[in-house]
């Protein structure tokens, strides 16, 4: 997926604490975890990049590409 340089940046920093939230602190979270967890690395990608970035279908998509573990 090609995202602009601040989505890529919110989308970088959430995927990758996503990953990490699911492979090595709690890899068994049911679907309803995983919405949540996927709202609170989302919410704090655009605190740190200090930006309101809105989760598109697009974003959607990119994410559900990436393994079955995050959906």
């Amino acid at each position: 997926m090609q995202f602009d340089g601040i989505t890529k940046a919110v989308v970088s920093i959430a995927s990758n604490r996503i990953q990490r939230i699911t492979f090595s602190e709690n890899p068994l979270l049911d679907p309803q975890g995983i919405e949540d967890k996927l709202a609170y690395v989302w919410k704090a990608a655009e605190l740190e990049c200090g930006v309101d970035e809105e989760w598109t279908s697009v974003i959607d998509s990119y994410v559900g590409e990436m393994p079955t573990v995050l959906r």
